[in-house]
């Protein structure tokens, strides 16, 4: 999977979450944008560029993504956009409830293969507005 963090926030809980014994064994998560400096927050990267402009985040190609899962933070990663580059190397967008049900399952998936579901709990908040957002909470257990 390919992860922008919008030169956000959102990449050091992910890296906390990559740390977990086996995690990146088994999801060879591949992490970019991830500089954190004021100045490029969400410059031509993240789920709002996505949206907006309906092209692909900077440091994503065809060439070297296409087949892969991508998703994109916004800036502050309480929103994300899924998408893809289809087997021409066409960007494509997947967008509103299909992506957060799609990310949901993809979750909920890993945690169980990764046998960490006891140690991580997540939820789905979906609204009318489509301002959805998936959670993942470390436990304290």
């Amino acid at each position: 999977m390919i992860l922008d963090c919008a030169n956000g926030v959102g990449s050091v809980p992910i890296k906390e979450i990559m740390g977990l014994a086996g995690f990146t064994e088994k999801l060879p998560l591949i992490l970019f944008n991830c500089d954190e400096q004021p100045d490029n927050l969400n410059f031509k990267c993240g789920a709002e560029h996505i949206h907006k402009d309906q092209t692909a985040p900077t440091g994503w190609s065809p060439e070297k993504h296409a087949g892969k899962k991508c998703v994109s933070f916004d800036g502050d990663a309480d929103r994300q956009m899924y998408y893809f580059g289809d087997d021409k190397g066409t960007f494509k967008i997947i967008d509103g409830d299909k992506q957060f049900a799609l990310i949901m399952m993809y979750i909920k998936g890993l945690l169980k293969e990764l046998n960490i579901e006891d140690k991580l709990s997540h939820i789905l908040v979906q609204t009318a507005y489509c301002n959805s957002r998936v959670t993942t909470f470390l436990n304290n257990n």
